[in-house]
């Protein structure tokens, strides 16, 4: 919509949703770099430039774009094979990915892909969604116990390194991320229309501050570099992008098909139309720009976008006045977050990815279709123990296969 055709009634819902987004995706963006392996301010520029883009050429008013958390995962094991995390090295590979996932995209669009893509079935994106998701929760109770993974894109070594070394928890830590996941859940209960992990995050820093809970050996975020997202110029060598490529096109298309399959559902409830085309072309220049900006790939968060939808939102505004929000606290407020303890941010990631474990989907296809079913498991299977490029790709794979069967059975009844 216009900022031509913009009406009055609009501004209540925009400035209402935008202010919620913006106290939801501040502490989700730090918490997802953290995931990816990123410094925390890495996040907040992807809350911002990429998604400025985005709403120039998208055409849902209601999608929130930005850092999440299948991505971030995506991102971690993708990296760090060929860069320690947090370094440098690896912050510039993150760049080099970002880019590749915008030209990808873009391509995408112009080859006219995304009315294939959206094809996918759903099994193969629920068992691939819920596969991350566990990998993901036992990435962040490792956080939560303060007990380090070096292999976070595997689910079933990262348990076997908690459970040998159940000795060496943190007890601390471990009782303040813990209590912060009960905490968290009872304000969801008590307070459902507020962005409930904005009031855990400022009880918990005052808390930690006031009992200088770092001495006791709790790790905090600590200092976020104050100011806008700074112009890079990543070395684009072939060596890189080559290594580069395989991650680049998983989360290329993890995030459209999460991108449109969000926006598909809030434009069924409006009664108007996504272009899944155009969602494409808009994540890929989003992407394509934001890699020279610091910003690591960005997708519609499922979360996110549901709040924005919920609070009222009904122009491209509240995106960019959360947007807008979040710039301004790079520019001025980023040492109000130094306080907070990396445990706190782990539980708010750790209840809103369980809801990503779609169990529900899993029984439905048991008792209406089999085959289904068992894609989607093996998915979900090879995701955990493989990780997620490898699970996507069984699925896709069976998904094929399953497809080519079902058209020689029908050719063979002709």
């Amino acid at each position: 919509m216009s900022f031509l055709h913009y009406k009055k009634e609009y501004i209540r819902g925009d400035l209402s949703s935008g202010l919620v987004v913006a106290a939801l995706v501040i502490p989700q963006g730090i918490a997802y770099a953290l995931i990816a392996g990123l410094p925390p301010v890495i996040g907040l520029y992807t809350a911002t430039i990429p998604v400025l883009i985005y709403l120039l050429f998208g055409s849902s008013p209601h999608v929130s774009i930005g850092p999440v958390a299948m991505i971030s995962i995506l991102i971690f094991s993708g990296v760090t094979p060929y860069a320690v995390a947090g370094t440098p090295e690896y912050i510039q590979y993150v760049a080099i990915l970002t880019i590749l996932v915008g030209v990808i995209q873009f391509l995408l669009h112009l080859l006219k892909v995304g009315v294939i893509v959206e094809h996918v079935p759903h099994g193969v994106i629920s068992g691939f969604t819920s596969g991350c998701a566990v990998i993901i929760a036992v990435n962040q109770i490792s956080t939560i116990i303060k007990m380090p993974l070096h292999d976070r894109g595997n689910m079933i070594t990262s348990l076997g390194v908690i459970i040998t070394n159940l000795k060496d928890i943190h007890v601390l830590t471990a009782l303040i991320g813990f209590i912060s996941v009960i905490a968290l859940m009872l304000l969801k209960k008590l307070l459902p229309n507020y962005p409930q992990p904005i009031f855990l995050i400022f009880i918990s820093t005052m808390v930690a501050y006031i009992l200088n809970v770092s001495s006791k050996g709790v790790v905090l975020i600590g200092e976020i570099p104050m100011g806008l997202p700074p112009f890079v110029l990543p070395e684009l060598s072939l060596d890189k992008v080559s290594v580069m490529l395989p991650t680049a096109i998983v989360i290329a298309f993890i995030g459209f098909i999460e991108t449109f399959a969000i926006a598909k559902v809030i434009a069924k409830k409006e009664g108007y139309s996504i272009r899944p085309n155009t969602e494409l072309k808009s994540l890929g220049i989003a992407n394509l720009i934001g890699g020279f900006f610091s910003s690591m790939p960005v997708a519609g968060g499922f979360s996110r976008s549901a709040v924005n939808y919920s609070s009222g939102a009904k122009t491209k505004f509240s995106s960019f006045l959360s947007a807008g929000i979040v710039i301004v606290t790079l520019a001025c407020f980023t040492s109000l977050f130094a306080f907070i303890p990396k445990a706190v941010l782990a539980s708010i990631i750790l209840v809103s990815v369980i809801k990503l474990i779609d169990v529900k989907e899993a029984i439905y296809l048991l008792r209406t279709n089999i085959l289904n079913a068992a894609i989607l498991l093996l998915t979900f299977s090879v995701t955990v123990v493989s990780g997620p490029k490898f699970g996507l790709g069984i699925g896709i794979f069976l998904s094929i296969l399953s497809g080519i069967r079902k058209v020689n059975i029908s050719y063979s009844i002709r």
